[in-house]
């Protein structure tokens, strides 16, 4: 698990604004933390299946919250607290990943997503919950 990104000390720092704050993080932080969530996910797995710029679109929305001090963060049309969106992100794994990405692929096909970035949100932080339900739905029956 990848809890908040633990930072480390360097030289060069980038400003993040939040809503109502900035905080001061390195290059080096926020990359380290992009890092740690690449290894979380099995990027490199993922690569095999997906394009780059699917899987950092992933990426980018988990830094995000990791690196955010802001106490909530507002996903869809709810406000949780960063700790739990954090928490939730976590427990994601290159399976849950890989669901997400074939889930909003299948969405485009039916209609148009005006907010991408608040759907991925939101389709992660449901992932460790939906993802179990898909595979127990999808698995096939077995008979006594």
């Amino acid at each position: 698990k990848v809890a908040k990104c633990d930072p480390i000390k360097t030289k060069t720092n980038k400003t993040i604004l939040t809503k109502n704050q900035s905080i001061t993080l390195t290059q080096d932080e926020i990359d380290r933390c992009r890092e740690r969530i690449k290894e979380q996910i099995s990027y490199d797995r993922l690569l095999v299946d997906y394009d780059e710029s699917e899987l950092d679109g992933v990426v980018e929305a988990i830094t995000e919250a990791n690196i955010s001090n802001s106490p909530s963060i507002t996903v869809g049309h709810s406000v949780y607290s960063t700790a739990y969106v954090t928490d939730r992100y976590s427990q994601l794994t290159s399976e849950q990943i890989a669901y997400v990405i074939q889930s909003i692929k299948q969405q485009r096909q039916g209609t148009v997503i005006r907010n991408p970035k608040a759907y991925l949100q939101t389709a992660l932080i449901n992932a460790p919950t939906t993802f179990g339900m898909y595979m127990y739905y999808m698995a096939p029956p077995t008979y006594a």
